[in-house]
Parts: C-alpha cells; structure tokens; sequence
C-alpha cells in the first residue's frame, strides 16, 4: 500500500466515527423502531431527558401525551393544526419542542424547521440542545442519516454550527431572535415547514414591546412559511399582556389553535405566610413529577412571588393591590352549606373588539348565618349575547334567583338584549332581571371595592373551589386591583357583593311572581319582586331590609 492509500484510509478512519460513515465491507444492522409507541420511544432514544434524578423514568402527564400524539401524528404535505401549549415551569416543555425536532428528523415529515425564541442567544441554546440529541449514540444507530451531518459534495460539513443544523436525512433546523426577520428564507428551494415558537416572552416585555413582537410572528415570521406549515408554540404564562397571552382567548392568530392550557404545577393551591417564608398548605399537582415537596422547594429557592408567576401563570403576582393582604378563606364545591339566596352579577362591557374593556360575572351565595360564598367567577372579553349567555347558563348550574347587570354603558338594551337571549336558549323557567347603576352615593370603583374589603377582613367572604377553579380568577382580578386592569370582575363582585349581603337572619321576604308583561321588543317574560317585611327593633326603628326565601 502506498502512502497516499495509507494517507487516505487514516483519513477515512477519521472522519468515520465523527459523520457515521459506514466501514466498507461491514454488513450494516438494520434497526427498526416504528412499533415503539411514543412514550417507548423517548424513553429508548433519550432516556435521561425523561428520567428523575436517579435515573427512574417519570410517567408523562395527561398535557404531555396530547403533544407527543399530535408530535407522532405529522406527516409531509399535510399542516396541523397548530398546538399552544402553555405549561408551567418545570414541566418539560421546552424538551418535548426539542423532542419534536428530533422525531421530525427521524421521521423525514420535514425539510425546514425555523426555532424561534426571544433573543438569538436562547434560540441558540435550544439548538445546541437539539444537537446534543441527534448525536446520542442510540439516535446514530437507528437512524445514522439523521444523525450525520450533510455534506457537500467535496466532503464538508454544509451546516453544524451554533445557529444552524443540516442532517443528512435533509432537514435544516435554524436558530431565530425575534429581532430577525425571516421573510422570504429558504433553503435552496425549501421554505419553512414547522415553526416553534418557545420562551418568546419576557417578563420585562412593555406592551409595546409585545406588540413588536407580534408584529415581527404575524407579519414577517408566519407568512414566510410553506403551504403546509406547521407550528409548536411553548412557554409558561408570565405576562398579562404578552404573546402568549393572546392566544388564549379571542386570538387574532393561530385561531384554529389546540390550546394545551394554561396548566399551573398545582390546582387547588393554598399557601400561607409564615415567619419562615411561604408554606404550601395544599395543592393538586397537574404532574406527578412536581410533587408539593418539589413545588415547596421551589418556594423556599425563589420566594412565593416567583412560584405564583413561573409555575401557576399568576402574572399579577407581587402587585401592590387593595386586596394584596387578604388572606382569602376556602372550602370545597361540596362543603357549601344550604343558600339562602343565590344572585348572579353582570358588568359587562358594550362592544367586543381588541380595545374594549373584559365582562366580568359573578355568582354568590349567602348561608343562614350571613357568610358569603363565592360560586363562580368569570372574566373575559366577548360579546354581550356570549356573556349574557355564559350568565343564564350559569345562573341554572348554581340556582340564581336573579340575573343582575350594571347598566350604566348600555342602558335598558342589555334588558331587551337579555330576554331575547333567554327565549332563544329556550329557558322554561325565566330568571328574572336585575340591574343596578353606579351613582354619587355608591362611590367610585375603589370605594365599593373597599366597602367588600372590610368584609373580607372580616372573615366573612369564603371562596369556593369548584371544578373550574374560578376562585383563582377572582382572587387575580382583586390582587392586580386598581393597579391593573380590566376592573370588571372586580366590579361585578361587589354587586353581587351588596346584593347578597342584604341578607341577614331574621327577617322573611316573600318572593312573589306578577303577571307576565310584554318587554319592549315585545316578547313576554315575568318579573320576579322581593317584598321585603321589616321588622321594627325595640326602640321602634326599623331593621336594615334583608332577604330570604320562604319554602
């Protein structure tokens, strides 16, 4: 053999194990995985990216497998609908984007994926850890295509460095900051095929920060994609107003989205505030794997204030609200004693676009004993007939005697607007309608919140825990109060609030039922009328008028 030969099989011997170039001659195993299931297939290509600390495999939570289906599902040439999946902190959902590049890659269902983040510099980390899997030893075995690198035709590496990855399976990966446009990017003749868009939000973004960044997805990013584009979206909610913020409710892109959340680490939390810092008192965890005893150790490492915003999307968490010292009082759907009288509250807003303000509803009760119990609670922008709507429906689940709404935006139209929703949900028996207008002798917005503070410090408002977990959208509307808006759940608290709160024991009110009448618009309906009965006190004043329902 001559030097030159021997030069080259050094050469060759080299560069073998570092591209997976198969030794000549060597009969190559055929390996397949394709009856592996999802989950038997992270676990068997990336074992430790799936495993606790001491190398047990964890199990996978009922928001995992959603993903790792739709993941298992894609092919070439046909678009998904794209999957939002807003998970808390710890929850793995940065590893399952990066899963999905690797499945993709194994799998040949893409030619371009574009994996943007933030800044280019997070954007780069989640491709190096990309990297990191292709090359694991079990990957290169079973699909050595994918896990090489392309090379050009005179043998280099066409692209493996910090901002971008080329297989030899023919798959681009690129790194993109949200301060770079991709309009018109291709590779060769390939436009983008998959789009992830993970940790785009920054919880220092401005809203006109955000709206830069909406800009940059709808306008430069998404458009750039192929016909069959498909998107992953992944981050924990840590802004209010950030982008991943709209897409929950009325998104005005990505509107055939699957929404995977928002999904805290615990439902149910209850913590309390000790000497020595925040204490969990309680929680459901939405993954087994963090456990209280992780979600504790989290608190004790990063304070209450971090937990509630990482790990529960709670992004009014540190504000300096009316209501930030309540400890608030709880107990379960199933502990509620007997009612006496169930109201529903409405403050609604008159339109429904991108600028107008949220409905709030709210649906409280009151025991024999004066104690006020929170029902239900409800805030979101929507349209007056899907919020009237919403608060009928929810009025029949919790037994409301009377649908109220603040009417000072919207006058008499929302009770014409309230009849005709109720004949078209063809409601047999007709909740009657209340209405309530905010004058000089209620006060402004912060006095009447203040008037239900003193009842919450008092101990007399309790917050129920139903299925929806409701309470944590009421106990977020208050915290943010006045500092933040919208103000409307807040508002249609306290109505529901100064209603209930007429109760007290002692004093019976005959419901009585008057003829049915014909609204306005002309439809019939019937009016339901306290008739309150006080009773004098010794001195011969009389009592404050207070409600309940004779049987």
């Amino acid at each position: 053999m001559s030097s030159k030969q021997e030069s080259l099989q050094a050469l060759a011997e080299y560069l073998r194990p570092r591209y997976r170039i198969p030794d000549a001659g060597v009969k190559t195993e055929i390996l397949d995985a394709s009856n592996l299931n999802p989950v038997e297939w992270l676990r068997k290509f990336f074992p430790k990216y799936v495993s606790d600390p001491v190398g047990n495999f964890t199990d996978f939570a009922d928001f995992h497998l959603e993903l790792l289906d739709w993941i298992f599902s894609l092919q070439r040439g046909i678009a998904l609908d794209p999957f939002v999946a807003i998970w808390a902190r710890g929850s793995a959902k940065s590893s399952f984007a990066e899963f999905s590049c690797a499945r993709i890659n194994a799998m040949k269902t893409r030619k371009y994926i574009v994996y943007i983040a933030a800044t280019q510099d997070r954007a780069d980390d989640h491709l190096q850890n990309i990297s990191s899997m292709l090359e694991s030893k079990v990957y290169g075995k079973y699909y050595p295509d994918a896990a090489s690198r392309r090379l050009s035709k005179y043998g280099s590496s066409k692209g493996w460095r910090r901002n971008r990855l080329m297989t030899g399976s023919g798959l681009t990966i690129d790194a993109l900051g949200l301060d770079v446009s991709v309009r018109g990017a291709k590779i060769d003749e390939d436009r983008p095929d998959f789009f992830i868009l993970d940790d785009v939000d920054d919880v220092e973004d401005s809203i006109k920060e955000t709206e830069s960044k909406l800009i940059t997805i709808t306008k430069k990013i998404l458009p750039a994609g192929s016909p069959d584009v498909t998107i992953l979206a992944v981050q924990n909610l840590i802004l209010e107003t950030g982008v991943f913020a709209h897409l929950i409710d009325n998104p005005q892109f990505l509107t055939n989205r699957i929404l995977s959340g928002p999904i805290p680490a615990l439902n149910n939390l209850v913590y309390e505030i000790t000497s020595d810092g925040a204490i969990i008192k309680q929680g459901n965890p939405t993954w087994n794997y963090m456990s209280l005893e992780r979600c504790q150790q989290e608190v004790d490492k990063s304070g209450i204030t971090a937990f509630l915003t990482e790990f529960q999307h709670d992004v009014n968490a540190g504000q300096s609200g009316l209501f930030k010292d309540v400890i608030f009082k709880y107990c379960n759907i199933e502990d509620v004693p007997d009612l006496v009288k169930v109201v529903t509250w409405c403050d609604p807003a008159v339109t429904d676009n991108d600028h107008s303000d949220a409905h709030g509803i709210q649906i409280d009760g009151v025991a024999e004993d004066g104690k006020i119990y929170r029902l239900y609670s409800w805030e979101q922008k929507a349209s007056p007939v899907e919020v009237l709507t919403r608060a009928i429906n929810m009025s029949i689940k919790y037994k409301s005697y009377h649908v109220g709404v603040e009417t000072n935006q919207g006058g008499s139209l929302f009770e014409e607007l309230y009849y005709r929703v109720l004949e078209d949900l063809k409601i047999s028996d007709r909740i009657p309608f209340a209405e309530e207008k905010a004058t000089v002798s209620t006060g402004n917005k912060v006095h009447r919140a203040t008037v239900m503070l003193g009842a919450y410090e008092r101990g007399e408002i309790i917050h129920v825990i139903n299925d929806e977990n409701t309470h944590e959208i009421l106990e977020k509307a208050l915290r943010r109060f006045p500092d933040k808006k919208p103000f409307d759940l807040v508002d249609a608290s306290y109505w529901s609030f100064q209603d209930i709160s007429a109760i007290s024991p002692g004093i019976d009110v005959e419901i009585k039922r008057e003829i049915p009448v014909r609204n306005s618009i002309g439809r019939m309906f019937e009016r339901q009328r306290y008739n309150i009965f006080n009773n004098p006190t010794a001195d011969g004043t009389m009592t404050r008028p207070s409600l309940r329902i004779l049987k």
